[in-house]
C-alpha cells in the first residue's frame, strides 16, 4: 500500500485508483454508521475520495494513510 500511496502522490491516478478500491468497503462502513440514507453515504464517500486526491501529497507518513482517510471520511 505504501508505494501505491507515494505513487499517488507523484500523480499517478492508477495508484490512487487502486488505493480507493482496497478501501471502499471500509469506507462505506464507516459512512453507513454516520448515515441512514444509501444515496448520503455514496455521496460521502465520493466526496472523501475527491479531498483524498486533492491533499494526499500533503500526507507526510504513507503508513498513516489509511488511518487518515477513515479519520477525514465524513
Amino acid at each position: 500500500m505504501e508505494e501505491l500511496i507515494q505513487r499517488a502522490q507523484h500523480n499517478d491516478t492508477e495508484a490512487f485508483t487502486q488505493i480507493i478500491l482496497d478501501l471502499d468497503n471500509d469506507l462505506y462502513k464507516i459512512a453507513k454508521t454516520r448515515i441512514t440514507n444509501e444515496a448520503d453515504i455514496q455521496d460521502a464517500i465520493q466526496e472523501t475520495m475527491i479531498e483524498t486526491y486533492k491533499s494526499i501529497k500533503k500526507l507526510k507518513d504513507p503508513k498513516k494513510f489509511k488511518r487518515w482517510i477513515l479519520c477525514s471520511c465524513l
